[in-house]
């Protein structure tokens, strides 16, 4: 008879264990249901209405511009010259820079982009001799939103290979200048011909 107490308490503490179990189950399933109609009479009460993202009163226009400017107009064949890309800010907060240069390879190479210190972040910086494109995009600090005058984006280190004209023009479906919030604050990204003597 002792050697079936164990076996005993065993069946027990499994017919307990299950019992508590199935209560448990009724209880939460009878709170789910509560809950779902609690939602539901809450969802009917309140109207959902649309969202709208408030930039605040700022809106920028968008006037700001893209050059380019180099030391000279006119470069001999084999010499290496500094192309820069600047931003006209007029005092604007630009949150980040983006733009796709072309260039002729035959003409020039591009052998280097050069960061330079008003734009914090690098994302992309890409010099693709298939498209003879360069891509960029440079972003101010998150946590600075300073006000922007006339900046280096970055400084291109260009040799000039062949002679002729040396055109760089952006592609301005691609090419932005962002601002409060998402907002193009870009009117014009100017081309820029340089000789080739």
């Amino acid at each position: 008879m002792k050697k079936y107490v164990p076996l005993v308490s065993i069946f027990l503490m499994l017919g307990l264990a299950l019992f508590g179990y199935f209560i448990f189950r009724q209880w939460t399933e009878k709170e789910i249901s509560r809950l779902d109609k609690e939602i539901e009479t809450i969802t009917k009460e309140v109207e959902p209405s649309p969202r709208e993202f408030d930039l605040g009163e700022i809106k920028a226009e968008n006037n700001l511009t893209l050059f380019l400017k180099t030391n000279k107009k006119s470069y001999d064949q084999g010499e290496t010259f500094e192309l820069q890309v600047l931003v006209d800010g007029q005092g604007e907060e630009v949150d980040g820079v983006e733009f796709v240069l072309g260039f002729d390879s035959k003409i020039i190479e591009i052998k280097e982009i050069k960061e330079n210190s008003y734009f914090k972040l690098y994302p992309q910086k890409k010099i693709d001799l298939d498209k003879e494109e360069v891509r960029v995009i440079a972003l101010q600090d998150v946590n600075k939103n300073e006000k922007l005058n006339q900046e280096i984006v970055v400084s291109l280190s260009v040799m000039a290979k062949e002679k002729g004209s040396a055109e760089f023009i952006f592609d301005e479906d691609k090419t932005h200048i962002a601002g409060y919030g998402g907002q193009d604050l870009l009117k014009e990204a100017a081309p820029l011909t340089i000789k080739i003597n």
